[in-house]
């Protein structure tokens, strides 16, 4: 072993004073692990004993100290000013998705358990959009409020700001997304970590992670004056699921700081659950909750209110400690989802088909003649989509469904839609591919003067323009993200951590998998194990429900079955292929639960013919 610096593909480091492993099989006989854990541990850039103990041990006391973000303490203090002088004066206003939601019933529910009733307020999707609205905080005023504190948004509140400012209400915002050109400067505090001057380190944390460190703050300086003599101190750990849920669902980096708070989270989430999500979980038939059903299952049910109503009812759920009520108002999520999913159905047909043409649109041959670089690299180099003649999509799933379409084409997404109330205006969602931060194009010049309105992450955001301004938008996107694209920025390679031959097969036993389940939370920047099997046969297909199969590998564990759901979409012939040939298979392992009885199961994500 030696001492010296190292970082992986996962962006996994050790410190100069960490010492380090030579090799997997190192890794293996310090921690006495199944040698394929080694190699997958050693493959993502692990390569000491302290990281990969840290790692291996999430624990709440690495936490780092909360006062250390950007004006933290001026934030908490103002609090502590108003609980004291005027503690039913507080409102809470939070966003309409999962984050917004679950970092509104973190700071509702924190100051219920410590006595102070407050006010939670969420934009409309429709009616107001995403954002602070100055006719909310009138509205505020009007209830003689004089804190407002924001979740998951409030960072471009500049004119909100104002308007609160003017009312005589203060105005603290607790945020995650990026700072504007312009500032809120007549907030009493913003506690953002993206705040260039911030050196918290915490920029991967989403707005209920944020709210989570105010509480932390907010409850050690309420200890420090006394506070919790006469009442208990909320236990802040049982916060966590819902810090762990809008974690995974607003597709935050898994790793590090909130490798701990979702560890923890999920730990809460199957021991003691917040009754609403218990609710939930119980309707959807959950009894072992994972990240994948924080992101999956969760967040869409919660996500579906503030899509096709209003989030009010899934605010209502979180906040409940009634187990009827919760489970009246998960049933009536149940349904909403169930809608959301046929509304996002037909949307999708109608924009995967719109995309194909799209991709065989001969637009680039004339755009080449006026830029050179358009002939080198995939074009169109961005899909913007919108609805048939005659047609509306919803606007609470197009979002979702750009997703999809960068899933399917590999190109970054624009899925728009006519805004309520007005036929001339487009409004919709932005998704794009890893290696293009998109909101870079979009604010471009000559790009931003055909929007009305645009802003997001650098994969993920929205925009609104004139629909007579659409097709010179589609054009300058094009030409401007040509200039610094190619086909290398498209190119997709496809990931795995391990590289199985049929004779190695019998290594991805009970044992692994076991150990496997130490690496949890898997989520972005963090994904679950994928192993490539080079060269297998498939001995018996089953189609399942018409789409999927089931798929008894040759040379694989006896009872070790792959299931792959909707394999069959746009292959109708997969079956046979897989019978006949020899394939290489991408899979990861997983549990199989059936009356009482666990198994190993592979999920196929993907298969190649051998050449």
């Amino acid at each position: 072993m030696t001492e010296t610096n190292s970082s992986g593909i996962w962006g996994i480091g050790a410190s100069e004073s960490d010492t380090l492993f030579e090799s997997a099989t190192e890794i293996q006989n310090y921690f006495h692990c199944h040698p394929l854990l080694a190699k997958i541990l050693w493959g993502r850039g692990f390569r000491s004993i302290q990281e990969t103990d840290r790692f291996l041990k999430p624990e709440l006391q690495n936490l780092p100290d909360p006062f250390s973000i950007l004006n933290m303490e001026a934030a908490v203090k103002k609090t502590i000013q108003v609980i004291l002088e005027n503690p039913s004066h507080i409102a809470i206003y939070g966003d309409y998705d999962v984050d917004g939601t679950c970092g509104t019933t973190l700071l509702f529910d924190f100051f219920r358990q410590i006595g102070i009733k407050t006010i939670c307020i969420q934009p409309n999707r429709f009616e107001d959009g995403y954002g602070v609205h100055s006719h909310l905080i009138e509205k505020l005023a009007a209830e003689a409020i004089k804190l407002v504190i924001t979740v998951d948004c409030g960072i471009t509140a500049v004119e909100p700001a104002r308007v609160a400012k003017e009312k005589g209400m203060d105005l603290i915002v607790l945020d995650h997304h990026k700072l504007g050109e312009k500032f809120p400067t007549d907030a009493f505090a913003v506690v953002d970590p993206q705040n260039p001057e911030d050196t918290s380190l915490l920029k991967n944390v989403c707005g209920t992670g944020i709210a989570f460190f105010f509480i932390m703050a907010l409850r050690s300086e309420l200890r420090k004056i006394g506070f919790f003599t006469e009442i208990p101190e909320p236990n802040l750990i049982k916060f966590l699921d819902l810090v762990a849920v809008a974690t995974v669902a607003d597709v935050m980096d898994i790793r590090g700081v909130n490798r701990i708070l979702v560890s923890h989270g999920l730990r809460v989430m199957r021991t003691h659950p917040r009754v609403g999500f218990k609710a939930i979980l119980e309707a959807a038939g959950v009894t072992d909750p994972k990240t994948y059903h924080c992101g999956f299952v969760i967040g869409p049910r919660i996500n579906a209110a503030g899509r096709l109503s209003d989030a009010k009812s899934a605010l209502d759920l979180l906040t409940s400690t009634d187990m009827t009520e919760a489970k009246k108002l998960a049933q009536e999520l149940e349904i909403i989802n169930t809608e959301r999913r046929a509304t996002q159905d037909e949307v999708q047909s109608q924009a995967f088909a719109q995309a194909k043409a799209q991709l065989e649109d001969p637009l680039w041959k004339v755009l080449s003649d006026e830029i050179p670089a358009a002939q080198f690299g995939p074009w169109p180099r961005v899909l913007v989509l919108t609805p048939p003649p005659g047609q509306h999509w919803h606007e609470g799933v197009v979002g979702i469904v750009a997703s999809r379409i960068v899933e399917q084409f590999g190109r970054p997404a624009f899925v728009l839609t006519q805004k309520e109330g007005s036929s001339e205006i487009l409004k919709g969602s932005i998704r794009s591919i890893p290696k293009i931060d998109i909101m870079s194009f979009v604010s471009n010049e000559t790009v931003a003067k055909r929007l009305l309105n645009f802003g997001g992450h650098a994969h993920a955001g929205g925009v609104t323009l004139r629909e007579d301004q659409l097709a010179d938008f589609i054009k300058e996107l094009n030409i401007v993200m040509a200039l610094s694209t190619d086909e290398n920025t498209y190119a997709y390679e496809r990931r795995f951590d391990l590289e199985l031959a049929a004779d190695e097969a019998p290594l991805m036993n009970e044992k692994l998998l076991m150990e496997l389940d130490k690496l949890e939370p898997y989520g972005h920047r963090f994904p679950e194990p994928t192993i490539r099997l080079k060269s297998f046969k498939a001995g018996g297909v089953l189609v399942l429900k018409e789409k999927h199969l089931r798929v008894q590998l040759e040379s694989m564990n006896r009872g070790v079955q792959a299931i792959w759901f909707k394999a069959l979409d746009g292959n109708a012939k997969l079956e046979t292929e897989l019978l006949e040939e020899k394939h290489d298979y991408w899979v990861s392992m997983q549990w199989n639960e059936w009356k009482g009885t666990r198994s190993i199961q592979l999920q196929i994500r993907h298969a190649e013919k051998q050449n």
